[in-house]
């Protein structure tokens, strides 16, 4: 890790919505692949939150410095976000597995950034990149699977559909046969959207069209 990397990751895990000064400079003054590079390299720590309660409010208490934020973890965790997110705004396909890690189905454990992962990853894997991101099919597989499998009983939000959506165009482009389309063109559903991806899928199967 170089000492550049971890100014960086320092200041990627002081900011909100906007890149500071620093790391506009940063990317700004660097090569692209230099850049990236260092961004991926932040991205690794792109984790999701612990799933408990006491986690919670621990993270929640950290990060108003109320308490200590367990070792760095959380503003690495942060910072790992942050990168991913940019490098995504760089079209660079290594944001995809870092943002399909934090990517939440579930309210409660989502992020302040969850919209923002969710539109990061519908464009990425709405790209024209695909040979580039094919080392990532396992991970968008797990990303719809989990999309499809959430909140069983009620309806997908618009924006967990196109989502859906993005991840199915992109593994039937990357490779065709993956067992989560014909379990979703199987599932019986009467709600709106659910039953929207799943027709796409049914003509996708049948006719062999990408979903659009």
């Amino acid at each position: 890790m170089t000492e550049t990397e971890e100014t960086l990751r320092y200041w990627l895990a002081q900011e909100d919505w906007y890149p500071s000064r620093y790391t506009q400079n940063f990317l700004d003054n660097n090569a692209v692949e230099v850049a990236n590079n260092t961004l991926a390299s932040i991205s690794a720590d792109a984790q999701p939150e612990p799933h408990s309660y006491a986690a919670l409010l621990y993270t929640a208490f950290a990060t108003i410095g109320f308490m200590p934020s367990a070792g760095g973890k959380i503003p690495r965790r942060k910072a790992g976000v942050r990168a991913s997110l940019l490098l995504a705004d760089r079209n660079d396909p290594r944001a995809i597995p870092a943002l399909a890690r934090v990517f939440e189905t579930e309210g409660v454990w989502q992020n302040k950034y969850q919209d923002q992962i969710v539109s990061a990853l519908t464009k990425a894997l709405s790209a024209d990149n695909h040979g580039q991101s094919a080392i990532y099919a396992d991970d968008v597989s797990r990303l719809a699977r989990r999309i499809w499998s959430s909140a069983p009983g009620r309806d997908l939000t618009a924006p967990f559909a196109r989502l859906l959506l993005a991840a199915i165009r992109f593994l039937h482009m990357i490779r065709r046969g993956d067992p989560l389309l014909p379990e979703i063109a199987a599932a019986p559903s009467r709600q709106e959207l659910r039953s929207h991806v799943r027709d796409i899928v049914v003509s996708l199967l049948d006719n062999g069209t990408p979903p659009r």
